[in-house]
C-alpha cells in the first residue's frame, strides 16, 4: 500500500512498496548494503545467469541448428544470449584457440596472401610499392617482403579479429535468396547466419584441436604430416558445417532435406567465394595501417 511515507525508487523516481521497483526494475535502495559482500553477490548473480543463458545457447546451438533463429522470431529471447553476443563469445574462443591449433583461416599471413589466391598480382603490386620496390621478381622485392613478414603478420592476425564481421552480411544475402518464396522477415535471415557463423567458428575449434594433437603425434613418431595444415582441416570441418546448415534450413525454414542440403552446400560455396574477396580486403586494411 502506498503512503507519503513510500520511498521512491533511485533510478526513476517511482513509488517503490516492494524490494523491487514495479517500474524498472531497481532494487529498493533501503534493502542496499555498501559492502564487499553485496557486491560479490551481485557479480555472482550475473555471471551465474549469464552463465546458464549461454550453456542453454551453446548446446541448442549444437544439438538443434536452426532452433535459436525459431526462438528469436518467436519472440523468445530471455532463455538465450543474442546472435551478435553468440558471434562475440564463439570468435574470442576462436582466436585464443587460432595459434595454438595453427588455423589461419581468417588472418592469412604475408606468405600466403602473395604465395596464391585470388588477386595475387594485385595484392604483390600493391606491397612493392609499399616496400618502394619496382617489380616484385626482383631480389630486393623478396628480401622486403621476408622482413616485413613479422610487423605485416602481427597487424593481419588484430584485424582480422573485427573485421571478420565483414563476412556474416553477405551469407545473410545468400540465405534470403533462397528463402525468398517463403516472404520471411530479413532479420530472420541475419540471424541464421549469425548463428552459422558461430557454429563454423565453434566447429573449426572442435574439429581443429583434436586433429592438431593428431597431426603433432604424428611428427613425434617419424610420420609424414602434411604442409598445409589449413587444408587438411577443411574437408571434415566444410562436411560439418554443411550437415549443420542442411538440419538448420530444415528446422528455421521447414526445407526438406534434400532442398535443405541443396541450399546448405549453395551457401557454403558462397562463403568461400566470399572468403577470397575477405582475404583481398583484409590484406588492403593491413598493408594501409602497417
Amino acid at each position: 500500500m502506498l503512503t507519503d511515507s513510500t520511498p521512491e525508487c533511485v533510478t526513476c523516481r517511482a513509488p517503490i512498496a516492494s524490494p523491487y521497483c514495479p517500474q524498472c526494475g531497481e532494487r529498493r535502495a533501503s534493502d542496499r548494503h555498501l559492502s564487499l559482500f553485496e557486491f560479490a553477490e551481485d557479480a555472482l548473480e550475473a555471471f551465474t545467469h549469464f552463465d546458464g543463458r549461454l550453456l542453454r545457447t551453446l548446446k541448442s546451438l549444437a544439438l538443434r541448428p536452426g532452433e535459436l533463429a525459431v526462438a528469436w522470431v518467436r519472440g523468445s529471447r530471455v532463455p538465450y544470449v543474442s546472435p551478435l553476443q553468440l558471434f562475440l563469445i564463439a570468435n574470442l574462443v576462436f582466436f585464443l584457440c587460432a595459434g595454438a591449433i595453427g588455423n589461419h583461416v581468417f588472418d592469412t599471413p604475408l606468405r600466403s596472401q602473395l604465395g596464391s589466391g585470388h588477386a595475387r598480382a594485385f595484392k604483390r603490386e600493391m606491397l612493392a610499392r609499399k616496400l618502394h620496390v619496382a617489380t616484385t621478381d626482383s631480389l630486393e622485392f623478396r628480401r622486403r617482403a621476408t622482413a616485413f613478414v613479422p610487423t605485416y603478420d602481427t597487424q593481419s592476425f588484430t584485424l582480422s579479429k573485427s573485421l571478420v564481421f565483414v563476412l556474416i552480411p553477405p551469407m545473410a544475402l545468400v540465405v534470403g535468396l533462397l528463402e525468398w518464396r517463403r516472404r520471411r522477415f530479413a532479420a530472420q535471415h541475419v540471424v541464421f547466419a549469425f548463428n552459422a557463423f558461430s557454429a563454423f567458428l565453434l566447429l573449426m575449434v572442435a574439429i581443429g584441436a583434436p586433429m592438431t594433437g593428431f597431426l603433432h603425434w604424428r611428427a613425434t613418431h617419424g610420420y609424414s604430416v602434411p604442409g598445409n595444415t589449413d587444408n587438411f582441416y577443411s574437408y571434415p570441418l566444410v562436411g560439418a558445417w554443411a550437415i549443420w546448415m542442411a538440419l538448420g534450413f530444415r528446422r528455421a525454414y521447414g526445407d526438406h532435406l534434400v532442398m535443405a542440403a541443396a541450399k546448405a552446400l549453395v551457401v557454403a560455396f558462397s562463403f568461400l567465394v566470399a572468403l577470397s574477396y575477405y582475404r583481398v580486403l583484409l590484406f588492403i586494411a593491413t598493408s594501409y595501417s602497417t
